[in-house]
């Protein structure tokens, strides 16, 4: 066995604990046997302490994943029964707009299905269980189905059924988005993929149908998505034409070829690379083009006329367009003004910490901005108004991606709750309405809450189960009351 970093007694000095990495070990002092092994944390464990008095009987240990824990030793020797869990990376959340209960997790061999209001894992959706790559996924408003691209294969999934309804060979696929509300389904092919020569393929599906609507080929220096416009059916594209980087907007509903231009500053100016193209929140003609990593120009596709220069921007921007965001990879976070591009508010002054990987966002109303930097590893929350920091999250493992109302690089799905009493009054009330905060709604008398997901799947099976497992569990409790174990992790 390896070393142990952290030894206690624990039970009134007649169980002996190990912390050895991330397990702990527990021994009966006297008879000598190991009574159980658990997986307590997701890093090494620093230290123990017990506390054991005629009212409590715990055990606390810490551990390198930043989490403190609080064990009832008076239930650890219980039973314990494995559950079904992510065991990939994570690359993508999707939450259902109309159902914010239920959240998509995008791995690379499968789909995942979750209640985030009860942090609970549902189902795994894969087609091919040998052997399948899911590269693009989106999923519907209602939350009813789900759009997937696994191994070269478009799959629309039916969720109450669990079912593929619809499925079209599509191979090299760059992007899939919704169109129109939701009618039409939009498909970035890289049809021609070689050193000296690229083409790719815009293709529209009508919804639900499936059946081809549009298609347009293009060539292009390099594979970027569409962007899509704010009034759903205008698709922004970037060609490539005469040998240089051109935008083409195009009205999918009508199939009708609207703009075309180069988007050059002054006409002396020889080439324009673009990176991405980001749509206006506010304005159907307006799209910002990023000429660099923290370069933008805002221009107004009808006129084809330049607005105005962003020399310090990401790429973030506010879901009313007001407000967007710089933060160097060499440290600083900054609010910037859309209409001016001046810097508005520091939330961070330049600082020099090396060069790390950030990832900032807006909340969906724009009252907060979010900061993760990969090299403190924590998620920080500044409030817009007044730029004070309004927490710090360190989470267990390196964040990959996150979404509007919930990132996570060993496969666990992490939901958080942003605390700002100042902006959100009704916070407290909402918290007391989650499954794992009863304790909140008996101190407040409010109701619990209770959850949308299930009424999206079919359950017909679910009393057999419960019957089920409630007679196995009343053969092995003898029929007595026991009490249930508790875990307090503490971040």
């Amino acid at each position: 066995m390896h070393s142990t970093s952290a030894l206690t007694f624990a039970s009134n000095d007649t169980i002996f604990v190990a912390g050895t990495r991330r397990h702990l070990y527990l021994w009966n002092i006297a008879s000598e046997q190991l009574l159980r092994a658990v997986d307590a944390h997701f890093g090494r464990i620093l230290n123990l302490q017990s506390i054991s008095n005629p009212h409590q009987n715990l055990l606390i240990s810490s551990s390198i994943d930043h989490s403190i824990k609080i064990w009832n030793m008076e239930n650890i020797f219980e039973k314990s029964y494995s559950i079904s869990t992510m065991d990939q990376p994570i690359e993508r959340i999707l939450i259902a707009k109309n159902n914010p209960s239920l959240a998509v997790v995008q791995t690379r061999k499968y789909l995942g299905i979750w209640d985030i209001r009860a942090h609970r894992f549902i189902t795994t959706l894969v087609a091919n269980v040998h052997g399948a790559v899911v590269t693009d996924c989106l999923l519907s408003a209602d939350g009813k189905t789900i759009i997937a691209v696994e191994s070269d294969t478009l799959l629309v999934w039916e969720l109450r059924t669990q079912s593929v309804v619809h499925s079209l060979p599509a191979p090299s696929v760059h992007q899939i988005v919704f169109l129109y509300r939701e009618h039409f389904l939009g498909v970035v092919y890289k049809q021609v993929d070689t050193p000296e020569h690229k083409v790719a393929r815009f293709a529209v599906y009508s919804l639900p149908s499936f059946e081809p609507h549009f298609s347009y080929e293009y060539p292009c220096r390099m594979f970027r998505e569409a962007t899509l416009m704010k009034d759903g059916r205008t698709v922004c594209l970037v060609v490539l034409f005469k040998g240089h980087d051109s935008l083409q907007t195009i009205d999918v509903v009508e199939k009708l070829f609207k703009h075309k231009f180069r988007p050059r500053q002054v006409k002396k100016q020889k080439d324009v690379i673009v990176h991405r193209v980001i749509g206006s929140p506010t304005n159907s003609n307006h799209i910002i083009v990023m000429d660099g990593d923290a370069r933008g120009c805002v221009w107004d596709m009808k006129n084809r006329k330049l607005l105005r220069v962003l020399p310090n921007f990401n790429g973030v921007v506010s879901t009313d367009g007001k407000l967007g965001l710089y933060a160097p990879t060499k440290g600083g976070l900054y609010i910037i003004d859309m209409k001016s591009g001046s810097t508005l508010r520091t939330l961070i002054g330049a600082v020099a910490e090396g060069v790390n990987d950030v990832i900032t966002a807006f909340t969906p109303n724009c009252l907060h901005v979010l900061y993760y930097h990969n090299g403190h590893k924590t998620l920080r929350c500044y409030r817009v108004s007044d730029g004070s920091l309004v927490g710090t999250f360190r989470p267990h493992a390196q964040l990959t991606c996150w979404t509007a109302d919930a990132r996570g690089q060993d496969g666990s799905l992490l939901t958080t709750v942003l605390y700002d009493d100042l902006v959100y009054e009704e916070v407290k009330l909402k918290l007391a309405q989650l499954p794992s905060r009863k304790h909140l709604a008996d101190y407040l008398h409010v109701p619990y809450g209770t959850s949308q997901v299930d009424e999206i799947f079919d359950v017909r099976n679910l009393g057999a189960v419960t019957a089920a497992v409630t007679r196995f569990k009343s053969l092995i409790g003898g029929g007595t009351n026991s009490k249930k174990s508790q875990v307090c992790s503490i971040q």
